[in-house]
């Protein structure tokens, strides 16, 4: 999906702050949040994927062309986004929100962060994906986002 008009604020609600996450402590929170929002309820696999997910933001925090976005709501990490970006595009991925803190605008807080930083800084499309039906989809739709081209994923 792609932003149809980047130059138009989002919406935002909620009181969320904002910051793009810096250092090995501010990568362990944004595995943290990560695991918590696409958690299953399958313990060996969250387990796994959480292991994953610290190795991977410990790894990627300091690449020059990623960003991690952390959210917070009355001073606790709630949700989380990354950013990876290419000449003129900025891809978000792993957006990511504790259960228990849905719905209150935290997300849309970091997704405006992120759309504004982006045009501030040159890169004037903003992609992400999201399954064509799913709850994430139609959100991102409310938001403008609009199907750029759909792909299919083949599971086993």
């Amino acid at each position: 999906m792609e932003l149809a008009d980047a130059n138009k604020a989002l919406v935002e609600r909620g009181g969320a702050s904002v910051e793009v996450a810096r250092g090995q402590a501010a990568a362990d929170h944004f595995a943290a949040v990560q695991a918590a929002g696409f958690a299953t309820g399958e313990r060996a696999s969250d387990d796994w994927w959480g292991a994953y997910f610290v190795e991977q933001a410990r790894k990627n925090i300091t690449h020059p062309a990623q960003r991690f976005y952390l959210g917070s709501l009355d001073g606790e990490t709630v949700t989380c986004t990354l950013v990876v970006r290419t000449p003129g595009i900025s891809g978000v991925y792993a957006v990511a929100t504790r259960p228990q803190h849905r719905r209150r605008g935290a997300s849309m807080a970091v997704l405006e962060r992120v759309r504004s930083d982006a045009i501030r800084s040159g890169f004037s499309r903003i992609i992400l994906q999201a399954v064509v039906g799913s709850y994430a989809y139609s959100y991102y739709a409310k938001l403008g986002f609009f199907t750029r081209y759909v792909s299919q994923v083949w599971r086993k």
